[in-house]
């Protein structure tokens, strides 16, 4: 398919660039998706059931992804800012993460060293803020 191009006054015809051989496969994924819809608001529809669905298993891998995450061998600095990335990946989503479940999949992933820095947050009877979260966890790792 061409388009026309205009430079300086000068129209010429060029390749549209999704339409040239080797186009990625998602250009030609969502050509196949609406290629059957007869309106503009068909095909629209059809594009946004599509990435919803796209959306919707990305923010589950993501969640899931939360769910096993370990803090392992990393620091404690490493592993907060591995699971704040994550958070923010999903926060694209339609049910971004709040702020009580990222620290629920935080201190899950705290291996038995961390146990009674974890115990003593669980047991406070206010809320805590991630940043308090991190800088108990930052203190008791340099003890």
């Amino acid at each position: 398919m061409e388009i026309e191009r205009t430079t300086d006054g000068r129209t010429e015809k060029i390749v549209n660039p999704p339409f040239k051989s080797g186009s990625p496969p998602t250009n030609r994924y969502v050509l196949t998706q609406v290629a059957i819809a007869s309106t503009a608001a068909q095909a629209w529809q059809q594009i946004c059931a599509m990435f919803t669905t796209q959306t919707e298993a990305q923010s589950l891998n993501i969640r899931l992804i939360l769910i096993n995450a370990q803090k392992g061998n990393m620091s404690v600095s490493q592993y907060y800012g591995k699971m704040k990335a994550l958070r923010d990946e999903i926060a694209t989503s339609r049910k971004p993460l709040d702020e009580e479940d990222l620290l629920a999949y935080i201190l899950d992933g705290l291996n038995e060293d961390f146990e009674p820095v974890v115990s003593a947050i669980v047991a406070r009877n206010e809320t805590v803020t991630m940043s308090e979260v991190c800088s108990q966890l930052l203190n008791f790792e340099t003890r």
